[in-house]
């Protein structure tokens, strides 16, 4: 019964679905995304079990957690003092974040190398981290987080194409195009909180 689940091309096709749904609603900043995006990764658990990515099959549980925790984050009211919702990250912490993302890497390929794609071995632990990294973004609403998107994405479609996930893969080029919208959008929102008295947080 799972295994004819996981293998059913309507899996894939709903899993596709909901992931692009959750990338238009997180580009315009709409808090059902994560609701979304929790489905999505659901859904994907179980695909990936199905072609043996282990790695992914661990971010997707570890996204739907932060589905959670970005729904709740995105709930806040921000309390007496209005801030902008969106903002940028301080260039330190883009350095930080990213040296951090190397450590994690070298260290999970030489510890748990079985854990990772093993002919794309640093490419399947990149785009585990660096989807982490990428979301914490998104919950906290860091506009720089579409750029990491465009390059995660486009580089899973490399993965998944390897793994015989043709739909999921030609999606991963389709989010990084609208990834490029969901940052023009959050920089249009933002300066329109401003125009209106939103307090600008930087």
């Amino acid at each position: 019964m799972l295994l004819d689940f996981v293998t059913h091309p309507m899996t894939e096709l709903l899993a596709v679905l909901c992931f692009v749904i959750y990338v238009l609603l997180s580009a315009k900043g709409n808090i059902w995304c994560w609701a979304s995006g929790f489905l999505t990764s659901f859904l994907y658990t179980f695909i990936f079990l199905g072609v043996y990515l282990s790695a992914q099959v661990t971010l997707n549980i570890l996204y739907m957690i932060m589905a959670i925790w970005g729904w709740a984050q995105w709930s806040e009211n921000g309390g007496l003092i209005r801030k902008s919702r969106f903002s940028y990250c301080p260039y330190w912490l883009h350095i930080l974040g990213i040296i951090i993302a190397a450590v994690i890497i070298s260290v999970a390929v030489l510890v748990v190398p079985s854990a990772f794609q093993h002919e794309l071995i640093y490419l399947d632990a990149t785009v585990t981290v660096g989807g982490v990294f990428a979301t914490i973004l998104t919950i906290y609403r860091k506009i720089e987080c579409w750029l990491y998107w465009i390059i995660i994405n486009a580089l899973t479609f490399f993965l998944y194409f390897e793994q015989g996930l043709t739909q999921t893969a030609f999606l991963s080029i389709v989010v990084s195009l609208l990834s490029v919208y969901g940052f023009v959008n959050w920089r249009r929102l933002r300066q329109r909180e401003i125009k209106y008295g939103i307090i600008d947080d930087e």
